[in-house]
């Protein structure tokens, strides 16, 4: 084999590198380590060790080990540290170096994997006969009161009962558990139960309400010709809105329409639009349109026939609002529970106030620092802290999908 040893030892440079960020990390996450139970301290460990490897681009040092013939760190989550120096003592002893192989602080890769199937055994079960996996089955209050079906999952399967604390209280949990144990004694089966921890919800407070109207529209084909009018039923003030093209009108108006009487209002853009009644069928009267109508909350929609004459839309749902953050936009949280508001531009483009929103848990505001990340929304958006001031602070947006995030 024709191997440049020079090309080898930069290869194990670039493995000692990872392998020296890898032990800055654990050295300095040892508060962390030292309240570790002692039978999880070297898997804890490696947790540490893995992260730190995850940060690395490794694709040029997983091609060169591939051209070796190597092993190109594809599957060693579980023993990391272990993995990297035996892959340097590999290398070293290719180029006739005579080192000693070095003891690794973390899990070897043989006792990665049986920690690994004994773990997974002790979290969620043995495997079923004839399967390579185990099912874990999140409980339903139901399984608080009804026995058949917490026995009815442990018969077909279940190997993991996931109780879910973010919902339901301890009493109902222990009348879960208590069917599971039962069942399992049943069934002579070994279920494992898992409690999962509700953690802390750092939410943001509510944006502030849009306009009370609704947009209704014909449905168009590709060339924008419409294909069916759009249809509005009309109902009293007294029933209750059922559906997205409904419109609360006069109940005493209602009763004067008839079938093919025509009416028309002007919409918040200034346009007439005229409808006609289509159906008047047991107290069901729905009106239609070909055109777009923007219909807000005290629109007056009046009849040709002077005998109905005209009454007022009654209240319609605000619009719901969203603030949308784009690259390099900031944002202002409140510790005050302020209604949300978007970003305000001028004709021109440049923001003339910053978009901003409440924090549900005023008590981050004791414990925050400038240059400090920050995540919402499950880390779609990202940003930082740029400003802290004495009842807020403001985030500037640093990575967001190209047309912004809501």
């Amino acid at each position: 084999m024709n191997i440049k040893p020079i090309k080898i030892q930069e290869l194990i440079a670039q493995i000692n590198f990872i392998v020296k960020a890898i032990e800055t990390d654990e050295f300095e996450e040892q508060k962390v380590l030292g309240e570790v139970d002692p039978i999880y301290l070297k898997s804890a460990r490696n947790l540490i060790h893995y992260n730190a490897f995850r940060k690395f681009d490794l694709r040029a040092v997983q091609k060169k080990l591939g051209n070796l013939g190597m092993s190109r760190f594809v599957n060693v989550e579980g023993h990391v540290k272990d993995s990297l120096l035996k892959t340097n003592f590999i290398l070293e002893r290719l180029i006739g170096n005579n080192v000693k192989a070095e003891i690794s602080s973390g899990v070897s890769i043989k006792n990665g994997k049986r920690l690994l199937t004994k773990h997974t055994k002790q979290l969620l079960g043995y495997r079923s006969k004839g399967r390579r996996v185990r099912i874990m089955v999140t409980q339903p209050t139901q399984a608080a009161y009804d026995y058949q079906v917490v026995h009815d999952m442990v018969s077909n399967g279940m190997n993991c009962a996931r109780i879910n604390c973010a919902h339901d209280n301890p009493e109902v949990w222990a009348k879960i558990i208590e069917n599971v144990r039962q069942a399992s004694k049943a069934l002579n089966r070994n279920v494992k139960i898992a409690m999962d921890l509700a953690g802390p919800k750092v939410r943001t407070g509510e944006i502030e309400p849009g306009a009370k109207l609704r947009k209704f529209s014909p449905e168009r084909d590709v060339h924008g010709n419409v294909i069916r009018p759009v249809r509005i039923e009309l109902v009293s003030e007294i029933e209750k809105m059922s559906e997205a093209n409904t419109l609360v009108v006069d109940a005493k108006w209602l009763e004067k329409l008839t079938l093919g009487d025509k009416l028309s209002l002007i919409d918040t853009r200034n346009k007439v639009r005229k409808f006609k009644v289509v159906i008047l069928d047991d107290g069901k009267i729905v009106i239609q349109s070909k055109k777009t109508s923007y219909i807000k909350t005290g629109t007056i929609l009046c009849s040709k026939n002077p005998v109905i004459g005209a009454t007022k839309i009654g209240e319609i749902e605000p619009i719901q609002q969203s603030i949308l953050l784009r690259d390099n936009d900031v944002l202002i949280i409140t510790k005050e529970a302020i209604l949300g508001t978007p970003t305000q531009f001028d004709i021109d483009g440049n923001c003339m106030k910053k978009a901003r929103i409440s924090c549900q848990v005023p008590e981050v505001f004791e414990h925050i620092q400038v240059g400090e990340k920050i995540l919402f929304d499950d880390g779609k958006l990202e940003g930082f802290i740029e400003v802290i001031n004495t009842d807020s602070f403001e985030v500037r947006i640093i990575r967001a999908k190209e047309n912004g995030v809501k």
